[in-house]
């Protein structure tokens, strides 16, 4: 996980784990935030990595990529075509 990038501790393994829909959600907005960053200072380029590597990337689970690119969207920072790149 980039060193940049703060997880709660519930998500690091310090401190109980939490069963709810809220701990998914932050990570996916913590992911989010960081796309959206990256993206904005030409870190990454307009055809995004797979959700699959990003996952490997940040060393959380899918869903929780498949979250954030849903937050961007809502966001209107990412409209993402089925080959990858931001529209």
């Amino acid at each position: 996980m980039p060193s940049h990038l703060v997880m709660p501790p519930a998500l690091e393994g310090g401190g109980p784990v939490v069963r709810s829909l809220e701990v998914p959600a932050a990570a996916g907005s913590l992911v989010a935030d960081d796309i959206q960053r990256r993206t904005a200072e030409g870190e990454i380029s307009a055809k995004l990595p797979s959700e699959r590597r990003f996952a490997e990337e940040y060393g959380v689970a899918y869903t929780t990529v498949r979250h954030a690119m849903a937050v961007l969207r809502e966001r209107g920072s990412s409209s993402r075509s089925t080959a990858g790149e931001l529209t």
